[in-house]
């Protein structure tokens, strides 16, 4: 059976402490070139976890720019705690034609800057998380303090409260529940 023509794919990096480094890139850049394949990616750097030394993860961004303007495909970026090193990348080797910044996890001059230079940024379950409600708001020029309106509006990857004091269900529900009769 023939998958529905709406299908779309992205491939991306794989181990990234791999010894056979230019046989994966070249395994990358043949599946890109697939027609049903739409961006190169979940691809970026990530200061946040540190799973492999930081200059080994801008190597391989580097050639995942690369393999995604060769195949003339959008790059879709995971960027945590890096963002000054992503966007001087994109900057210094030439971003391709179409760009997404996966779960955006930017400022609001980052934004600004990604905007300027035509990427698209995606807003996600990250900026649901609860222990986002002190920090400065996306979007909004930095400024501080909880939103007022963060318990009443369904989130894409809503945070439960469980325990004491807080088992009271909530109005929204996860995709997979089933809606109350």
């Amino acid at each position: 059976m023939t998958p529905p023509p709406v299908t779309q794919l992205t491939v991306g990096p794989a181990d990234r402490d791999t010894a056979d480094r230019d046989t994966v890139l070249a395994e990358i850049g043949s599946l890109a070139a697939l027609p049903r394949v739409r961006a190169v990616g979940e691809t970026g750097l990530d200061y946040y976890r540190d799973s492999a030394p930081r200059e080994v993860q801008r190597d391989w961004f580097r050639a995942h720019i690369e393999i995604a303007k060769q195949a003339g495909k959008a790059l879709m970026i995971h960027d945590r705690d890096a963002h000054e090193d992503v966007l001087r990348i994109l900057a210094a080797d030439g971003p391709p034609e179409h760009v997404i910044f996966h779960c955006f996890s930017g400022d609001a001059a980052m934004a600004k800057r990604c905007a300027e230079a035509g990427y698209v940024m995606s807003f996600a379950g990250n900026v649901t998380f609860l222990q986002r409600a002190a920090a400065p708001r996306r979007g909004r020029g930095g400024s501080r303090g909880p939103d007022p309106g963060r318990d009443r509006r369904p989130r894409s990857s809503p945070q439960r409260r469980t325990g004491a004091g807080r088992t009271r269900r909530r109005w929204w529900r996860t995709p997979c529940e089933r809606s109350p009769r």
